[in-house]
């Protein structure tokens, strides 16, 4: 008999643990999905923050103000620079025909500042053409170019 007894009281106590052991099982799945959305929120708020402080700049040679058939070999043509960097940014600015270098200038802009030049460059007589006019800027962290060919009229 006390062994039936010793039997019946296991069994009582044996679904009294189930539940406090389910209950814990919940209790850490329940903080796991409130920890994987709390981390989602977080990439998320930094990717949407780097999107919105992107940094850039751009160079552009305006293309109503050039002709790629110039006369006398005086070429003309307007040439910018937009900074829509973060900080105040120094730009070394190059202009080349062909492998001629023309010009080196410095240009500072504040971030959302535009520079813009109109430059007249006369072709040597014996170019070799079509000759590439190029427009560079270079800065401690990335260069870029735009360019434009002019061809010969006589020829």
């Amino acid at each position: 008999m006390l062994s039936r007894m010793y039997r019946v009281h296991v069994l009582n106590t044996m679904p009294e643990q189930r539940p406090e052991k389910e209950k814990n099982t919940s209790e850490i799945r329940i903080a796991l999905v409130i920890a994987i959305i709390f981390g989602i929120c977080i990439a998320v708020g930094i990717f949407v923050l780097e999107i919105r402080t992107e940094r850039f700049s751009a160079i552009y040679i305006n293309p109503d103000t050039y002709s790629n058939y110039p006369e006398n070999g005086l070429v003309s043509f307007v040439y910018g620079l937009t900074s829509n960097e973060l900080v105040t940014i120094s730009y070394t600015v190059t202009i080349r025909a062909g492998e001629t270098l023309i010009e080196t200038k410095q240009v500072v802009l504040a971030p959302g500042e535009t520079y813009e030049e109109r430059k007249v460059i006369q072709l040597p007589d014996d170019a070799v053409y079509p000759v590439k006019i190029s427009v560079q800027y270079r800065t401690p962290l990335e260069s870029n170019e735009v360019f434009f060919r002019v061809r010969n009229t006589t020829g």
